[in-house]
């Protein structure tokens, strides 16, 4: 099974059990009685949960704190189905919170770049297009 597949078969799982078990009493007995930041995957409970039961502050403030929790590739697949699922389904979010959204989870930033001075273009005579391979210099100079 592809990971994104797996994914959201998961959280789709998740999902149920939220959609089902989440109302206003249960959402405020959990949150207070509840460590829920333990676990990653308590984590991601906390936020279908507070997509189902919370105000759109609180959503913000849950989906913008967990993306600046995790940093592992599978955990920001998961949070990026999760947000994908609250822009979709929940209908009072707003346009300005839905941007809100997108430019915190699923935007990417460039990666760093080498100095200019270490940069060195060297052709790929493997490619039928005679790319060009970034080469960092100060890597491959042998210090004498």
């Amino acid at each position: 099974m592809p990971p994104m597949l797996s994914f959201s078969f998961l959280l789709d799982l998740y999902n149920i059990a939220v959609t089902y078990s989440t109302k206003e009493n249960t959402y405020e007995v959990l949150t207070s009685q509840f460590d829920y930041n333990t676990h990653a995957s308590y984590k991601f409970e906390h936020a279908m949960m507070t997509e189902e039961c919370g105000t759109e502050t609180q959503l913000l403030s849950e989906l913008t704190k967990l993306a600046n929790a995790e940093n592992n590739d599978a955990a920001k697949t998961c949070l990026r189905l999760i947000a994908n699922h609250c822009i979709i389904h929940r209908k009072e979010l707003s346009r300005e919170n839905q941007d809100i959204i997108k430019s915190k989870i699923f935007t990417t930033r460039p990666p760093k770049h080498v100095s200019k001075k270490n940069k060195q273009f060297i052709p790929n005579n493997n490619s039928a297009k005679n790319s060009a391979i970034l080469i960092d210099r100060a890597k491959n100079i042998k210090k004498k």
